[in-house]
């Protein structure tokens, strides 16, 4: 980072132009070389990428009367963020979402091509045991595969803090006919740990509510 003077001919110069980005710190007027992220993208993240790319392609692909079909789905259907807030989606958002709920759900790319007609599924009954070391989840098993058990999960934490869905650090999908307990972690830091759980419907692609549990971990 080099200090200049009078940037671009003028007193003070902020933003990016030609590969240099100006900036002023503490008064002093600064420009350094942009250098684009090179962090490396893990195995599960290029899964998902590729996973957004087939889907997105498959959009492309459906119908008019499909396509008005979502639309007209997604008026009527608004999301929820992690605030808790009801937000509006396009109708290509809502299939997208589907689709990617299904596909994680079922462990492999699904598209819904049309919209639900049946409600999202209500969550399955489940409680999350903290143990020593050991975080595992045990739940109510149906008959079918048809349902799926998303749980993110966030340990190690000082008992005062408080954390939100999107603070989570681990997820997990798994069906939920695959037995109870179901293993989360064999390692899991000792401390405050927060979990969240729902279900998934890999049929429709729809999912229950969070549901949030927290306990403690202690040292094994």
């Amino acid at each position: 980072m080099a200090k200049v003077l009078n940037p671009l001919m003028s007193n003070e110069a902020r933003g990016k132009m030609n590969g240099l980005i100006y900036n002023t710190w503490r008064g002093i007027c600064t420009v350094k070389t942009f250098k684009a992220p090179t962090k490396a993208k893990t195995a599960a993240q290029l899964a998902i990428m590729a996973l957004m790319t087939t889907i997105s392609k498959a959009w492309a692909l459906l119908s008019d009367a499909q396509r008005a079909a979502w639309a007209t789905y997604a008026d009527n259907h608004l999301k929820t963020d992690w605030t808790g807030n009801p937000v509006r989606v396009t109708g290509a958002n809502a299939f997208s979402g589907c689709s990617m709920l299904a596909s994680i759900a079922g462990g492999v790319p699904t598209t819904i091509d049309d919209p639900p007609v049946d409600p999202a599924p209500v969550t399955t009954p489940a409680t999350v045991v903290f143990g020593d070391g050991v975080l595992s989840i045990t739940h109510t098993t149906p008959s079918t595969s048809d349902t799926a058990i998303e749980v993110r999960w966030r340990d190690g934490d000082s008992q005062g803090r408080q954390r939100a869905i999107n603070e989570m650090r681990n997820t997990t999908v798994f069906l939920s006919n695959a037995g109870s307990p179901y293993t989360l972690d064999v390692a899991a830091f000792p401390g405050k740990c927060t979990a969240f759980y729902r279900s998934i419907d890999k049929i429709t692609g729809l999912a229950s509510s969070w549901t949030k549990q927290t306990g403690t971990i202690s040292i094994p």
